[in-house]
Parts: structure tokens; C-alpha cells; sequence
């Protein structure tokens, strides 16, 4: 029951974000972190350097340095080109 309130409330914060973004005449940034490829895959399963919080945030690992973006959509490695 929390969970859903707590999804509402965010849809509705980031609807509101967005009008008023609108309004100042900014850019939206969107992230999608593509699957990995089959050449990719083979015999191990490969580590991703990039962990999805929620739709909004991620963090990017490299040599050994994690820093959190946030994006006004994140779409993850299962997303459709739709």
C-alpha cells in the first residue's frame, strides 16, 4: 500500500517537473543502458558497470570510481525500443 502511494506521489512530482521545465525551456536527458551482446556474453556471465536505481537515477562504475546520474527517464537492458 505504501509502494503504491509512494508511486503515485513520484508520477505526480515528476508530471508537475516536467510542466514547469517545460515552461523554463529546458532539454529532458533520457539514459538506456543496452543489452549485452552475444559476443559479449560467452562462457562467463559479464558484469555490468552500471546499476539502475529507479526510473530516474544510475550509478557507473569505472576503475573503481562510482558516480550517480540522474536522467529524467533511465531505461534499462529488458526496455524496448517502443
Amino acid at each position: 500500500m505504501v509502494n503504491v502511494k509512494y508511486k503515485v506521489e513520484q508520477q505526480m512530482r515528476k508530471k508537475l517537473t516536467n510542466e514547469l521545465d517545460d515552461m523554463k525551456g529546458h532539454v529532458r536527458c533520457y539514459a538506456r543502458v543496452r543489452p549485452f551482446t552475444k559476443g559479449e556474453v560467452g562462457k562467463d556471465k559479464p558484469v555490468s558497470a552500471i546499476k539502475i536505481h529507479d526510473s530516474f537515477s544510475l550509478t557507473l562504475t569505472c576503475r573503481g570510481n562510482e558516480v550517480q546520474h540522474n536522467f529524467d527517464a533511465v531505461y534499462g537492458p529488458e526496455s524496448s525500443q517502443e
